[in-house]
């Protein structure tokens, strides 16, 4: 799996960031762009297949909750 951030920029623009080592190294990075702009884009996870092997996985969006955010910054965005 490979994973990556899908951020949706001013709610209008999508830019994939990425890709990440690992899901930890992706919800860090998450929370360091949270903190850097508040609520003013939409952050998301995106799990993609690695391989040209697996045939019939489709890509996974998922969201974060505020609840992840908030315990680990301090930040209620």
């Amino acid at each position: 799996m490979r994973y990556y951030l899908l951020q949706i920029i001013v709610d209008v623009w999508p830019t994939i960031r990425g890709p990440y080592k690992s899901p930890l190294t992706r919800d860090k990075a998450a929370l360091r762009i949270k903190a850097k702009i508040g609520n003013e884009d939409g952050i998301f996870k995106l799990d993609c297949p690695s391989s040209n092997n697996t045939k019939g996985m489709k890509p996974v969006v998922s969201a974060y909750s505020s609840e992840f955010m908030e315990r680990v910054t301090g930040k209620d965005f």
